[in-house]
């Protein structure tokens, strides 16, 4: 029952993740007006944006582990976890790495496009990855151990 509880942590984990920055853009001397004493000065700036996963596949996996959380806390207060479910909890946390990784492998594609601009993950995507490898982990571990029973 360990491993229930340890899927909790990582679907709340992932829950949490879903809700920060997946990623951030910066561009480099993005350029200003600034007016000051009746003239305009262009003042070189680093111009940094930030998308939270909700604006995107973060909403798949904050409803998937919203899910896994609800079937690894119902699980563990049962103490008994079905062939089924145990099943669906490690497809679930699969879906949500691959949902994650595939975001990743994105920005990481347009990160060398040469125009200066740097595109690199939040800690809201790395948050969500770490979470679903935790929940995969512990989802296997928690079906072998229904197994053994």
């Amino acid at each position: 029952m360990t491993a229930l509880k340890v899927t909790i942590g990582a679907a709340g984990t992932v829950f949490f993740g879903s809700f920060l920055p997946w990623v951030a853009v910066a561009v480099p001397n993005a350029g200003t007006l600034d007016q000051s004493g009746g003239e305009f000065d262009y003042v070189r700036a680093i111009l940094l944006v930030y998308q939270s996963g909700m604006d995107g596949d973060g909403v798949f996996t904050a409803i998937a582990s919203s899910i896994l959380l609800i079937i690894a806390f119902v699980a563990h207060a049962k103490k008994t976890l079905g062939s089924g479910m145990s099943i669906f909890m490690v497809l679930l946390s699969c879906g949500i790495a691959l949902i994650s990784v595939d975001d990743f492998l994105q920005f990481q594609i347009f990160a060398g496009d040469g125009l200066g601009i740097e595109i690199s993950a939040g800690i809201g995507l790395y948050l969500v990855q770490i979470g679903a490898v935790v929940a995969i982990t512990a989802s296997i571990i928690a079906m072998r151990a229904r197994d053994k029973n």
